[in-house]
């Protein structure tokens, strides 16, 4: 090749070299939609949090079964929230669960350095199920309660 021009060879796209590239495709594809395969099997849940008939914003709500992985949701301001397993997977692990409440508590509050909200100490016993969950928590101070919108079973 002399100097100053431009090379001309031009890369073809063969039957040989697309084969590969296509396989190696499809394989990582099917790998990357099978990320939820060996899950258990998951109830979606969703619910509202409030104090004394209040919505409750920014607490974690942890759905923990008596064996395996946590769920958890953030309720947002209104109260409400939404339960994820993973980060690909939406729900709770069906079956038996303690649900528990933490509220993160900036360095600078006074409160950082006392003992969490009484209301945030409060646990509930719950069923999730494969059906749609809808968990209402209140954690007011005189009688905390959980209600379910469908047939789970909520106990405190």
């Amino acid at each position: 090749m002399a100097p100053g021009r431009p090379c001309r060879r031009q890369w073809q796209l063969t039957p040989l070299f697309l084969t590969p590239l296509l396989i190696g495709l499809s394989l990582f594809g099917t790998a990357c939609s099978s990320r939820t395969a060996n899950y258990p099997d998951l109830g979606p849940v969703t619910g509202t949090i409030t104090l004394d008939g209040k919505p409750l914003g920014d607490v974690t709500v942890m759905f923990q079964p008596e064996n395996g992985r946590a769920s958890t949701g953030l309720t947002d301001a209104e109260g409400t929230y939404e339960l994820t397993f993973t980060e690909v997977a939406k729900g709770a692990k069906v079956g038996p669960h303690k649900v528990s409440f933490s509220q993160e508590i900036s360095a600078d509050d006074i409160r950082a350095t006392m003992r969490p909200p009484r209301h945030l100490s409060r646990s509930f016993d719950v069923e999730v199920t494969a059906e749609p969950n809808v968990f209402d928590f209140d954690l007011g101070q005189e009688s905390a309660k959980a209600t379910s919108k469908a047939t789970n079973k909520a106990t405190n």
